[in-house]
C-alpha cells in the first residue's frame, strides 16, 4: 500500500457510510491490520441495509438499521458523523460540510448518489423511505381503486432491479386480494434485467409473464396530462399510477474532478482521474479512489 518504511500506519479516510464504504473498511482492516488508522466519515448515525425496503410497502420486511459507531468499533475504525464538502489534494485534507477540517494519507470516496425525479407527478422510488412512499398504492390496490399502473425506468444509467421487485409484489398482492389491476414495465433494456446475461433476464421474462406484467423494452417514456407515450412504438397509456426509478447525479465535491452530472471519473483501478475538474481547478489529487458511484454507497 506504501512504500513509507516509518512504523506510523497509513492514515485511510474512507468518507461514506454505506456498503461501499463499510466493505472498505472491513477489507483494509482485514488486509492491512494496525498499518491503517481508518477514519470513516459519514453523513448519518446508521447504517441502513436498503435491499429489503422494497418489501416494505408490503409489510413483508423492513431494511435494518445497524448504528455505525457499533461497527466502526468492531473494525477499529474512528467515525467522524458530517459531510465530504470538498478536498484539498495539496495538504491532504478534507473539509466537511460543517467546516471541520481531517487529514490523510490516502482518500476512499464512497458517497453515493443523489436522487431527483425523473418525471414530474408520479411516484418515484426511493429506498431510503419506500415504505411511505408506496404505503398508499398497495392500499389503493387492496381496495381496489387502481385498476392500472406503469413502472417506469429513465434511460440514464441506473440499477433497475427494484422496478422488477416493485412491480413483481404489487402484482401478487393484487392477486392475493382478488384485484385486476394491469402492470406494465417501461424500461430501455431490451429484455428485463439484460445486464444479468440471458439466463436471468429470460427467467425473469417468465415470472412477468405468469404475473401478466406486460414488459415494453427498449422504450422511452414521455409523461403529459396523465398520459404516457412510449418511444419508439408511439405507444399511449392512461396508467392511474405510475411509479418511476429516480434519475441519478454524483455527489459534485469540490477539489474533485466530476463530469457535468457529478459523477468521478476514475481509471480502471478505481483512482481518481487527474483530469481539470470545474472552474480554475488545476490540482492532481493524489491518492484518492472512488469505491463506489450507485445510490446509498
Amino acid at each position: 500500500m506504501s512504500n513509507d518504511t516509518s512504523s506510523d500506519p497509513l492514515r485511510v479516510l474512507i468518507a461514506g457510510g454505506g456498503v461501499a464504504a463499510l466493505e472498505t473498511m472491513m477489507a483494509l482492516r482485514a488486509l492491512a491490520g494496525d498499518r491503517v488508522q481508518i477514519t470513516l466519515l459519514a453523513p448519518d448515525r446508521d447504517f441502513h441495509y436498503r435491499p429489503m425496503a422494497v418489501a416494505e410497502p408490503f409489510a413483508l420486511a423492513q431494511a435494518r438499521h445497524i448504528a455505525l459507531v457499533a461497527i466502526a468499533h468492531d473494525f477499529d475504525a474512528r467515525l467522524v458523523k458530517g459531510e465530504l464538502a470538498a478536498v484539498d489534494p495539496t495538504e491532504h485534507r478534507v473539509v466537511t460540510g460543517d467546516g471541520a477540517t481531517i487529514g490523510y494519507d490516502a482518500l476512499v470516496i464512497a458517497c453515493g448518489t443523489q436522487m431527483r425525479p425523473a418525471y414530474e407527478g408520479v411516484i418515484t422510488v426511493n429506498d431510503r423511505s419506500l415504505g411511505a412512499t408506496l404505503r398508499g398504492l398497495v392500499q389503493d390496490v387492496e381496495e381496489g381503486y387502481t385498476r392500472e399502473i406503469a413502472f417506469l425506468a429513465p434511460v440514464q444509467a441506473f440499477w433497475p432491479l427494484p422496478l422488477y421487485e416493485l412491480a413483481l409484489l404489487t402484482a401478487q398482492r393484487a392477486y392475493d386480494m382478488n384485484a385486476i389491476v394491469a402492470i406494465s414495465i417501461v424500461s430501455p433494456e431490451p429484455a428485463p434485467l439484460a445486464m444479468f446475461g440471458a439466463g436471468v433476464s429470460e427467467d425473469l421474462a417468465r415470472l412477468l409473464v405468469d404475473a401478466r406484467i406486460t414488459f415494453h423494452g427498449s422504450s422511452s417514456a414521455e409523461f403529459a396530462g396523465g398520459e404516457l407515450t412510449l418511444q419508439p412504438s408511439s405507444i399511449r397509456m392512461r396508467p392511474g399510477r405510475v411509479v418511476a426509478l429516480p434519475l441519478l447525479s454524483g455527489p459534485r465535491i469540490d477539489g474533485v474532478p466530476s463530469d457535468p452530472d457529478g459523477f468521478i471519473a476514475v481509471t480502471e483501478y478505481g483512482e481518481v482521474r487527474p483530469e481539470v475538474a470545474r472552474g480554475d481547478l488545476r490540482r492532481r489529487i493524489p491518492r484518492a479512489h472512488v469505491a463506489d458511484r450507485q445510490a446509498g454507497g
